[in-house]
């Protein structure tokens, strides 16, 4: 291919999708050519997006990364069989966004995702860092010994890592400007959560080697997921987080937690509670006590009998019950008819061995839906 892309002036956006390869090739082939292709089309420095898809080729060509890229805001980079090593990113001083996923030969990420040029503050505008399905990915050691490592992602806002498997170390130590956190199914990652005070949103689960050394206390939403992690972890970021509005629990198998001495009066701005797969006969803490919960829902949990002791609070407006039969059983003991402001109410499961639903009195008259 002799033709680029450098006097397409105007051209923004850049989609390859290597689909079902070339047809006639075999694999080595089907890489070589893959990567000829890449290398001749050369994007001018107009380019703010750029999305890959299926590539095959070991490593990607030389101007991917490169400086003279002055404009590119986002890339992302999906499902690769035989790349092993990523392109210097860290150079492109616009890149906001970065998104890589199902690149299975990927075991180590180095100093050469930041570049080799000192001069520079890698990944100086980066906002949002993207790595899903890294099925090889054992070790992120980027920014270590590198010149400008305090300022490195200083205005990241967002990191999510998911179902990495084999990765055990090391997440970036200080994220100052990281808004939102996201680890899930990293079982062997042991690193501390990197150190930043404006977090707001954590999602947490089958990463049971994770410390929350620097646990945020300005939390607004949370998601935990396994037992592990709820049973050490669930009270404190309760306890340190006042101003937590939402807080979704799954996948709890341990035995019951009591929790009934906190003090949870103070909490005025949690106005969500989601639980789901939770397999205890009761639940932790008191639910009335929270005096603006709006939502509550509880969804396959087999084995909870009963709400807690002090019933619902008086403040809920929408409660979903799904899958829940003891709980369900017991309905008559929740007192919803005390519920003047429940608009919404749901609930589904088997219903063959009761007779009558809804008892006399059992909803109240402000119901909607």
């Amino acid at each position: 291919m002799e033709a680029n892309l450098k006097d397409k002036k105007h051209l923004d956006g850049l989609v390859l999708n290597w689909g079902d390869k070339f047809g006639r090739c075999n694999e080595n082939e089907d890489s070589i050519i893959e990567r000829k292709v890449l290398e001749a089309l050369q994007p001018n420095e107009n380019l703010k997006k750029l999305s890959v898809l299926r590539y095959d080729g070991t490593s990607f060509p030389s101007w991917f990364g490169g400086s003279h890229l002055l404009n590119l805001v986002s890339i992302v980079l999906t499902e690769s069989k035989f790349c092993f090593i990523l392109p210097p990113f860290g150079q492109l001083p616009s890149l906001k966004e970065l998104s890589i996923s199902c690149f299975y030969g990927i075991e180590v990420i180095g100093p050469e995702f930041c570049g080799n040029d000192s001069s520079n503050i890698p990944f100086r505008s980066l906002e949002i860092l993207k790595f899903e399905e890294m099925s090889a990915w054992k070790e992120w050691c980027s920014f270590q010994g590198h010149s400008g490592e305090d300022q490195c992602l200083s205005y990241l806002k967002e990191l999510c890592v998911k179902r990495c498997p084999l990765l055990r170390r090391t997440l970036p130590p200080h994220l100052p400007s990281l808004q939102k956190l996201v680890i899930c199914e990293c079982q062997h990652l042991e690193s501390s959560i990197p150190k930043a005070t404006s977090i707001h949103e954590i999602k947490l689960g089958g990463c049971e080697k994770v410390l929350l050394n620097n646990l945020p206390t300005n939390l607004k939403k949370v998601t935990i997921q396994g037992t592990c992690i709820i049973q050490s972890w669930l009270q404190q970021i309760i306890v340190n987080n006042v101003f937590l509005k939402v807080l979704k629990i799954h996948d709890f198998h341990g035995p019951s937690l009591k929790w009934f001495s906190l003090d949870l009066h103070k909490y005025d701005f949690l106005d969500t509670i989601s639980v789901t797969r939770w397999y205890s006969s009761s639940f932790p803490f008191a639910l009335h006590l929270f005096s603006n919960l709006h939502s509550l829902l509880f969804h396959d949990c087999p084995h909870l009998e009963s709400f807690p002791k002090g019933g619902l609070p008086l403040s809920l407006r929408k409660l979903e019950i799904e899958e829940c039969p003891k709980l369900i059983a017991s309905r008559e003991e929740w007192g919803l008819f005390k519920l003047h402001s429940l608009k919404e109410f749901s609930v589904s499961g088997d219903f063959e061995s009761e007779e009558s639903f809804p008892e006399d009195r059992l909803l109240p008259p402000s119901l909607t839906e």
